[in-house]
């Protein structure tokens, strides 16, 4: 644990590491406030409710568990057929957003215009559904979306969903080339706001950050009208790489191999932007940063300058120095911002916490004592 100079916010942070079982609270101090014990490896993520009970994703199941780490509700996610990955996300309902593997044949991709010399043996996408926890072993599906639903392309004109790219920034091009042709988007995070009723989702290999409207029907997610948008579940928003729907190049790209991407709560000090974890940096692949990014809406409609979603840049940024070591993390890692503005940053391979205040100065370091992995899409902040 080490504090630097400026104002560290006060808080408990919890957190849990690849490597082993548990789940960690702990406070500024560094000092344990709690501990939960689980019989698998994490799924990736755990979030602390407000009823004090953890809601954490397993390599196979879904868990509650209370303070006291007695199960409350546990759902096998493969039994029941969904390959749940990286990331979950408890709804105010008490309903779980749940990010899942969405696999077709390379025939299921050529189907839908996919380019038939540039496809693995098997072409991954992203799903999100809506599970209702039911007892103590159940849940219903409440709401599904998929990527497979909103696509265009403009290589074969014999397929449906053949049409202009450039003029259709709602939809996912099946044929953009970002250099995985197995693992299309490989979503690595979500988010809910429950004020706008969306849902911001980070697909990793595309350098892009997607919002969709949740407050679809699940018919309606799977077509483009319907929801208080009247978009379906297309895209409301995207932004990172306008060159996934044709309207950048390089020169536009600001966003590269990303992680967690997700909404300032409200009542924060920048409540309603959006936090992500740049893995890439910039187009050197040199560094990793984290940003804020504030969209521009009017009368509900993302806005747009010049066909490309607004903003053009940043609100804010930090790359720097962490106890004298550069951040850079090729792969997954995560932040977001403290309730005083401050961002809090978690270096996954180092297994490392820190927070930074806006003007960049490291005030509080804390790293994993039971190894060096963790995720931080964990990080859980309390007052």
């Amino acid at each position: 644990l080490s504090r630097g100079l400026g104002d560290v916010y006060k808080r408990q942070t919890l957190f849990s590491p690849e490597k082993n079982s548990s789940v960690y609270l702990v406070n500024n101090c560094g000092e344990r406030v709690n501990e939960w014990t689980f019989t698998e490896r994490p799924g990736l993520t755990c979030y602390l409710l407000d009823n004090g009970n953890l809601l954490r994703a397993g390599r196979d199941s879904l868990e509650i568990r209370d303070w006291n780490n007695n199960l409350v509700w546990s759902y096998a996610m493969d039994l029941n057929g969904y390959e749940q990955h990286h990331d979950i996300e408890p709804m105010p309902n008490g309903n779980i957003l749940c990010l899942l593997s969405d696999i077709y044949t390379p025939a299921d991709a050529i189907a839908a215009g996919r380019d038939s010399t540039d496809i693995g043996t098997r072409f991954k996408l992203d799903r999100i559904v809506e599970l209702q926890p039911v007892g103590t072993n159940q849940a219903n599906l409440v709401w599904d979306w998929k990527y497979m639903d909103h696509m265009i392309q403009d290589y074969d004109s014999t397929k449906p969903n053949y049409g202009s790219v450039i003029n259709h920034p709602e939809l996912l091009d099946i044929n953009y080339n970002g250099g995985y042709n197995s693992d299309y988007t490989h979503g690595n995070g979500m988010d809910y706001n429950a004020s706008l009723d969306q849902i911001i989702i980070s697909p990793r290999h595309l350098s892009e950050i997607h919002i969709i409207d949740h407050s679809t029907s699940t018919a309606e997610a799977a077509g483009h009208t319907g929801g208080t948008s009247n978009m379906g579940g297309d895209f409301l928003w995207r932004w990172g790489n306008p060159a996934v729907y044709k309207q950048g190049s390089l020169i536009d790209q600001k966003l590269f191999g990303q992680h967690d991407s997700r909404w300032v709560e409200a009542n924060y000090l920048d409540a309603g932007k959006i936090s992500v974890f740049n893995n890439g940096g910039d187009s050197t692949n040199t560094f990793s940063s984290v940003h804020l990014i504030d969209p521009v809406i009017s009368s509900g409609v993302y806005q747009k300058l010049n066909s490309k979603f607004l903003p053009s840049t940043f609100d804010w940024s930090w790359n720097g120095s962490v106890l004298g070591e550069l951040m850079i993390e090729s792969k997954k890692s995560g932040g977001h911002a403290l309730p005083n503005g401050n961002f809090i940053i978690g270096e996954n391979h180092k297994g490392q916490i820190t927070e930074v205040n806006k003007a960049g100065t490291v005030v509080w370091v804390y790293r994993n004592p039971t190894g060096n992995v963790i995720y931080l899409s964990l990080i859980h902040i309390s007052e």
